[in-house]
């Protein structure tokens, strides 16, 4: 019979935490009460087995222990199922015996941050099952472990992304859609987070481009009323029969909603670059409009190896500035 061993160093630091090895059998995997994701439950990979066959269980799962019943798993599913086909097998554990709400999610969640950090998703999964036993009061401590400000709206906002499209959750917990994309995609219709997490997984659009894409997409919906299958599949037969790959057909579309967001900007646009062709500018030298055309002034900028060479050229410069007679003179 193995020894428990307090969590906590040094010996006097108390915790409701034991270390004790525990067999399988014992322990309920159906109960999924303190899983952090809404997704079912994945089965673990043959490395993760592989990695437990070589060199054991390095880190112990956090079970949540109940008089006169199984074992609950508070996290480390995946490595207890790796093994799970030895029921008649103990595996070394951490066993929460408290049954205080405030003192489980507190463990459950610096246990989480050991070596790692929670997705959007997790976040939002952990504050949501939080508030169903504890108040907003005793959950606002918490969130700073989590790297997020102590505010009741972060966790507010964080839950609400749950109300997302399943894909797009899977993207935002996966890494391949940003925060900033989720939030912004989220005051559009499901069906058309569906189809605009497609494309963005489709075309691999980072960040940025993620929010620019999901910005005119949503304006272009709203100001034709069409939804965004509607909208895209205008440019879908153009992009599909190109050679170009998925960033490329990216930068593409994004040039093409910018086109129907602003075709006057972008007529502009194009002539300036005619205009700025025409000229055969050389190398080191550039020509500039205001935001958006508001007006026709043009800056032209030059560039210089060294302050010799600038005063070595000023004398031929100054003389065509003057005629210029630049604006404000």
């Amino acid at each position: 019979m193995s020894t428990d061993l307090h969590l906590g160093s040094p010996s006097n630091v108390s915790s409701p935490a034991l270390y004790n090895r525990i067999y399988i059998n014992e322990i309920n995997l159906k109960d999924t009460s303190y899983q952090l994701t809404p997704f079912p439950p994945a089965e673990p990979d043959k490395r993760l087995k592989e990695a437990i066959r070589c060199h054991g269980i390095l880190h112990p799962p956090l079970l949540l222990a109940r008089e006169n019943q199984p074992y609950i798993v508070l996290s480390g599913r995946k490595r207890i199922e790796a093994v799970s086909n030895e029921l008649d097998e103990s595996i070394p554990t951490l066993v929460l015996s408290t049954q205080q709400p405030l003192q489980i999610f507190s463990l459950l969640l610096h246990y989480l941050m050991i070596g790692s950090r929670l997705t959007p998703v997790e976040q939002a999964v952990f504050c949501q099952k939080a508030l169903d036993s504890l108040s907003m009061d005793e959950l606002l401590p918490l969130l700073p472990v989590m790297g997020l400000k102590e505010k009741p709206h972060i966790a507010s906002q964080l839950i609400a992304l749950l109300e997302l499209e399943n894909r797009v959750l899977i993207g935002l917990h996966s890494g391949w859609i940003s925060l900033r994309a989720a939030k912004k995609i989220a005051v559009l219709p499901k069906p058309d987070q569906q189809v605009l997490c497609q494309w963005i997984k489709q075309l691999q659009l980072g960040g940025s481009k993620q929010q620019k894409f999901i910005d005119l997409v949503h304006e272009l919906t709203q100001r034709h009323q069409v939804n965004a299958e509607t909208l895209l599949a205008q440019w879908g037969e153009r992009g599909q029969e190109s050679q170009l790959n998925g960033p490329q057909q990216g930068a593409s579309l994004l040039n093409w909603l910018q086109e129907q967001y602003s075709p006057s900007l972008t007529a502009a646009e194009k002539q300036f670059r005619e205009f700025c062709k025409q000229l055969g500018l050389p190398p080191g030298v550039e020509v500039t409009h205001t935001l958006s055309f508001e007006d026709k002034e043009l800056r032209l900028s030059i560039d210089f190896s060294s302050k010799e060479k600038l005063k070595e050229k000023w004398a031929q410069i100054r003389p065509l500035i003057d005629e210029c007679q630049p604006l404000g003179k």
